[in-house]
Order: C-alpha cells, then sequence, then structure tokens
C-alpha cells in the first residue's frame, strides 16, 4: 500500500482507509496500534487525500480493544481510555458525556472497590468489562464479543441470552442486578433472594427498593413499576412515574436525564422539552430512541437498530456508524455497538462468533423494527420453552 516502507510494531493496513485499519492478529476493526503518530513508519510518502495535513484520522487505540479507542482531541463523546477498559474511557478535556474517571467526575468513575454497578476493568473487552467480585451490574465476560457478552454463571447485570426477548435476558442463577425473568416482561425480572444492587420484590419489583427516609436517587416505589420509583420529595436523578413501565419514569418537572415516558415501552422515554441525555422515542423500540435535538449523548435514530444510534450531527456521544467511529465495526444497516438482531430482540445482540473480531452485520432479514413485525417476533417468543445453554 505505501510501497517499500519500514513498518513498526504491529500493524498492517489495508484498503479501507485511516478509519478502519486491518491488523495482523486481532482482525479489522480491533485497531492494535501503538505508536500511531506521523513518524509511525518514517519518512513515508503519504497519501494526502487518506491522512490530510494532520496523519491519520483514525484514533489512537493501544490495547484497550474494540468499543472505545484511545483518543486525543478527536471529539467528544469518547474520552482518552488509559487501561481502565472500554465502556467507560478516562475523559480528560476532550468533551461531554464521559467525565474523568479518576474519583471526580459524574456518570462512572474509576472503581476499585467501591461498591456495585460498576465492574473493575481489566482489558477484556469492549461493551462489559470483566467483573472479579466488586458487586452486580456488569456480568463477567470471557471474551464473547462486544456490546453483550454471553456470561455463563460468573455474575449479575447481563445474563444468558437465548430468544427471550429485548432489554434483558433470561437470568437462572447468575446474581443480582437482573432477576429470573418468567413472564415478568422486558426491562426488569423479579428478584426473590438473589443478592445486593436489588432490593427484594414484593410488590414493586427489583432495581429500586421501597425507599421511606433512606436518602435521595432512589425513590419511593408504590405500584409503578420495577427499575425507576415515585420520585416525591426524594432527590433529583429519578423523575415521578405514573404507570408508564419499567426503566423509565415520566418527568415532569424533576430534572434532566430522565424524559417524560408516555406509551413507547421500557427502557426508552418519550423526551420532548425535559432535558438532555435521552432523546425523543417514537416507535423505533426499547433501548434506543430517536433523538431530534433534544440534546447531546443520543443522536437520530433512523431503523438501524437497538443500543447504537447512527449520530448525523445532532451530538457527541455517538459516531456516525459508517466508516468515522472508533472501535465500532462497519455497519450496514443494524447499527454499531450491536451484532446481528434475528430473533433476540432489540437491546442484546447476537455475537456472531462471540468473537472479539467479528465481521460486518448484514441486514435483519426479521423486521423486527416493524411494530407488527416485532409484535408476531415476541408473541412466538413467549410461546417457547425456555432452553439454557
Amino acid at each position: 500500500m505505501y510501497g517499500p516502507v519500514r513498518r513498526t510494531h504491529d500493524v498492517w493496513t489495508s484498503k479501507e482507509g485511516p478509519n478502519d485499519v486491518r491488523t495482523s492478529k486481532e482482525g479489522p476493526n480491533d485497531v492494535r496500534t501503538s505508536k500511531e503518530g506521523p513518524m509511525m513508519y518514517g519518512p513515508v510518502r503519504r497519501d494526502p487525500m487518506m491522512y490530510g495535513p494532520e496523519g491519520p484520522r483514525d484514533v489512537r487505540t493501544s490495547k484497550e480493544g474494540p468499543g472505545v479507542a484511545r483518543t486525543r482531541k478527536e471529539g467528544p463523546g469518547v474520552a482518552r481510555t488509559r487501561k481502565e477498559g472500554p465502556g467507560v474511557a478516562r475523559a480528560s478535556k476532550e468533551g461531554p458525556g464521559v467525565a474523568r474517571a479518576s474519583k471526580e467526575g459524574p456518570g462512572v468513575a474509576r472503581t476499585r472497590k467501591e461498591g456495585p454497578g460498576v465492574a473493575r476493568t481489566r482489558k477484556e473487552g469492549p461493551g462489559v468489562a470483566r467483573t472479579r467480585k466488586e458487586g452486580p451490574g456488569v456480568a463477567r465476560t470471557r471474551k464473547e464479543g462486544p456490546g453483550v457478552a454471553r456470561t455463563r454463571k460468573e455474575g449479575p447485570g447481563v445474563a444468558r441470552t437465548r430468544k427471550e426477548g429485548p432489554g434483558v435476558a433470561r437470568a437462572s442463577k447468575e446474581g443480582p442486578g437482573v432477576a429470573r425473568a418468567s413472564e415478568e416482561g422486558p426491562g426488569v425480572a423479579r428478584a426473590s433472594k438473589e443478592g445486593p444492587g436489588v432490593a427484594r420484590a414484593s410488590e414493586e419489583g427489583p432495581g429500586v427498593a421501597r425507599a421511606s427516609e433512606e436518602g435521595p436517587g432512589v425513590a419511593r416505589a408504590s405500584e409503578e413499576g420495577p427499575g425507576v420509583a415515585r420520585a416525591s420529595e426524594e432527590g433529583p436523578g429519578v423523575a415521578r412515574t405514573r404507570k408508564e413501565g419499567p426503566g423509565v419514569a415520566r418527568a415532569s418537572e424533576e430534572g434532566p436525564g430522565v424524559a417524560r415516558a408516555s406509551k413507547e415501552g421500557p427502557g426508552v422515554a418519550r423526551a420532548s422539552e425535559e432535558g438532555p441525555g435521552v432523546a425523543r422515542a417514537s416507535k423505533e423500540g426499547p433501548g434506543v430512541s430517536r433523538a431530534s435535538k433534544e440534546g447531546p449523548g443520543v443522536a437520530r435514530t433512523r431503523k438501524e437498530g437497538p443500543g447504537v444510534v447512527r449520530a448525523s450531527k445532532e451530538g457527541p456521544g455517538v459516531a456516525r456508524a459508517s466508516k468515522e467511529g472508533p472501535g465500532v465495526a462497519r455497519t450496514r444497516k443494524e447499527g454499531p455497538g450491536v451484532a446481528r438482531v434475528s430473533k433476540e430482540g432489540p437491546g442484546v445482540a447476537r455475537a456472531s462468533e462471540e468473537g472479539g473480531s467479528w465481521s460486518a452485520p448484514l441486514q435483519d432479514p426479521f423486521s423486527l423494527h416493524c411494530t407488527e413485525g416485532r409484535k408476531q417476533t415476541l408473541a412466538r417468543l413467549r410461546r417457547r420453552k425456555p432452553r439454557f445453554i
């Protein structure tokens, strides 16, 4: 490609361009570079149409893995990651959406042994980090693939999925964070005695315990549904829910971060003028909302697929999934960060070979984005008997 060039380290470029670097051991879309700067190849005749005057347009990655690339100042939404792990980046001054993950910023901080919800990450892979015994919320992943990892019995947060439904997989005995979902429905399952991070659900549901005088951040759950409780005077961050559904509450005057949920479904609320962070969901499906111009962090979704949306120019945090964004494989029409969705449902991706280097997903033959098709598919899945691997 470059002619007789002194190559360093282990980078083999093909003809995809600067945003899709084929490596030798990892495979495409998983960029293993070390010194990507202008002096990487020595005195090399660079193609000005490809690199431009400032060097390659791709992001600098070290060994973190796909999902989050080591950025310098390329753009907001993904911060410079060192060795924290993908999914949450260490943000220095790149842009909004992710806070500096040391001990100071909102969102998710660098966790050591602080508590449940975010696990200690090593270097395993994107989307979900390997947890040791820190706490629920994220499951232990092996090396299956980005987005959602196939969990054995390691930990809570994501259960072994087969064909149960969107949003939450059927959990057998994995642990807290996601309870055994029998007939309850997607979003949150019935919790009995799983462990911390999910309260004993009597009539309310797991994920939020009945809070009386506990403190802010968790509201009193009466009959709204699991996942989000009725926030009266407790504190910000959780909105007052009526009966919309689990996962998202109806935000009236509470504050940004939670949008108004009407009847779209769990996991995503209709954001009108509530605030940034959640976009307007119409009928796309749970897990992804249609962002018009509400705020940054979520981009305008067409019908690509759940989990990640196609960002045009709405805001930072999600890259346009054609050839631009780091750490996301080349997608056709499904959407980055989620593999081919066939019968699993939105919110959980079907890992093709469950490997770190997975190929580009094809068009989904099952029109799950169609309202009628999704209803028929989910009805067919509910009639089947659950089978665990």
